[in-house]
Formats: C-alpha cells, structure tokens, sequence
C-alpha cells in the first residue's frame, strides 16, 4: 500500500461505521475507499480521489475548481475552502486539503473532510446558513436523519468520547456527551437503531514482559450497547 497504512485503516473503518443507519447521505463505497487509498500516496491524495465520485454523484452541490472546492448557494455568496500546501512534501512543511466527503440533503449539509500533516477533522457545513461547525471524526447520522454521533478516539489527543448532535432546523447543536471512565483504543461506533449505539473497543492490559518500550497490551472489551435517554446515555445491560 503505498500511503501510511494506519490513515487508510481509519479512513477504510471509519466509512464502514458511517455507512450503518444512513438513509439520505452516501459516503464512499468500500470498494471506492480501498481502491483509492491503495493507489494514493497520501491520505489527502485519497480522500480526493474520492470527491470526485462525490462530486459527480452531487454536481448541483459542490465544485472542484483547482484547489478551491466550492459550494454555491443561489442567491448568497458561495461557501469556498481553498487548499494550502503540499501532501507529497516531506520537509515537514504544513498543509491542509478540504475534500467533499458526503451530503445530507434534508438538511442542506456538506460534509467535508479536513487532511493535515497532524491534525485532520470533519467539517459540517450548513449551506442554508453558509455556517461551518468543526467535529474530530467523521460524523455518523442515525437512520431518523435527527442526530449524528462523533466518536473521538485515538490514541493520543484525542476527548475520548461520543459526541451526541441533534439537527436543529438544519442547524448543527451539541447534545450530550458519553466519556467511559478507562481509556478506549480501536474503537468503533455505530448506530444500531435510532436510539442506541453498538461500540466496539480495546482497552489497555497489563504490560507484558519482554514488551518493546511503547508497546501496549490491548484487550478487545465486549460490546457494549448505549441506549439514549432523556437523562443522556446508559449502557443497555438487557441487549448485550
């Protein structure tokens, strides 16, 4: 594979999560995502491979024109990302490539996909308002297309945490928050119904002897079911 294997695995199994419970949006096929990363010599060379099929499946919502992807809004000014930098330059220089990574129509929202040297995130983009609201992961909407999760995970910097957002007249708010009290690690976050969340995840074991300095001991957790309530989240004991 020629790009950095760890940012296509969490490219590949993030699209596999945002595919579960989707109705209106359609992000990238499978088969799409594998072949582009495999071929692409950067993560942001990737993703752009597969704007173009976004585009293509959209044209009256985003542009590429160059390295300024646009969205026109009839009668407002367009909302326009312009891409800085070079991905293939190794001298550690920065850059930062916006990709059309999906749309969900019964909002009127683009999602777009941030790639940087060290810091990539999503973008939800409210076209009515022209608005922009910055989430760590890629955003997974439920199948009611009221909310979408955000599951931050890795393994450094990161909340660890599930964002919970509610669309709001096709506005992007905060709800709630779920923050298990132990770190995660491989985690991966699904909408199992409209109300409640499969997550899959690691956490940390005891270190083994003979382990390489850094080197940790995952133990694949059972999974566990978050059922959403007035009060927040709560782990669904009955359904596991």
């Amino acid at each position: 594979m020629s790009m950095n294997a760890d940012r296509a695995k969490l490219i590949v199994s993030g699209l596999l999560l945002g595919m579960s419970g989707i109705v209106f949006g359609a992000p990238p096929a499978h088969e799409a995502i594998i072949k582009a990363c495999d071929e692409a010599e950067t993560a942001a060379q990737c993703e752009r491979v597969l704007e173009k099929e976004q585009l293509k499946q959209f044209p009256s919502v985003g542009i590429r024109d160059g390295n300024a992807l646009r969205f026109p809004r009839p009668g407002q000014q367009a909302v326009e990302f312009r891409d800085s930098g070079d991905p293939e330059n190794e001298n550690g220089a920065d850059y930062r490539w916006h990709s059309f990574w999906d749309f969900w129509p019964h909002a009127n929202i683009a999602i777009v996909s941030v790639t940087a040297r060290d810091n990539d995130y999503f973008l939800i983009v409210e076209l009515d308002r022209g608005t922009q609201v910055r989430v760590p992961a890629e955003p997974l909407l439920a199948s009611d297309n009221q909310r979408f999760v955000v599951g931050d995970f890795c393994d450094k910097g990161c909340g660890n945490q599930i964002q919970l957002w509610r669309i709001d007249r096709n506005r992007a708010v905060r709800e709630k928050t779920f923050k298990p009290r132990e770190r995660w690690y491989e985690t991966d976050v699904a909408w199992r119904d409209a109300s409640s969340l499969t997550v899959e995840y690691s956490i940390a074991g005891p270190r083994r002897r003979l382990a390489e300095p850094g080197e940790m001991n995952l133990i694949k957790a059972e999974p566990m079911i978050l059922k959403l309530s007035d009060a927040g989240w709560f782990v669904d004991e009955s359904r596991r």
